[in-house]
């Protein structure tokens, strides 16, 4: 029989070494994560990934650790953010993502989908918040709703993009110049 395996010192080192470990894919895959995240801890941003520092249009880290998280997001949707918080708390699962306007550091404003959750870090019940940047999206909607009304106009152009202001319909189908 092995008697290390009995020794309660070596269990606790051997518990310890696999939490440490754990505790390092967290943070790694936290770390990888093409989403933002940020940890806070009352309010207060304790931990912040790459692509949330990218997001937010920070330099590092630092610059927004121990900021509130509060700073960073839009006046009109902190309500939105705050349900989310208490949902969480109330209810102790994940609260859904919802669309909201975040803030960067320079001040402009960035539409984000927000998802929040509860986590212990450090010993402390802290807020996990993933946010996507939804640019991309935006973008990609606004072309398929072009494509949707291009279908539906018969895949003829908007005739009204090239329109003259004061040229009337008349005047275009007859290819006669206007008299100013």
């Amino acid at each position: 029989m092995n008697h290390e395996s009995e020794d309660p010192t070596f269990l606790l080192r051997q518990a310890e070494k696999a939490l440490r470990q754990s505790e390092a894919r967290y943070r790694q895959l936290l770390e990888l994560s093409l989403d933002a995240i940020f940890v806070h801890h009352d309010g207060i941003i304790t931990f912040v990934n790459t692509a949330g520092v990218e997001l937010l249009g920070a330099n590092k880290t630092e610059d927004l650790v121990g900021r509130s998280m509060l700073d960073f997001v839009h006046p009109d949707s902190r309500e939105a953010a705050a349900g989310q918080i208490i949902l969480v708390r109330n209810t102790s699962q994940p609260a859904p993502a919802l669309e909201q306007k975040l803030l960067r550091l320079d001040g402009a404003m960035v539409d984000a989908e927000v998802a929040v959750d509860a986590v212990v870090d450090q010993g402390r019940k802290c807020y996990l918040v993933v946010a996507r940047d939804m640019a991309a999206r935006k973008v990609a909607e606004a072309a398929q709703r072009e494509s949707q009304a291009r279908v539906d106009r018969g895949g003829k152009p908007d005739r009204r993009r090239h329109e003259r202001p004061g040229v009337s319909a008349r005047q275009r189908a007859s290819g006669r110049p206007c008299s100013s």
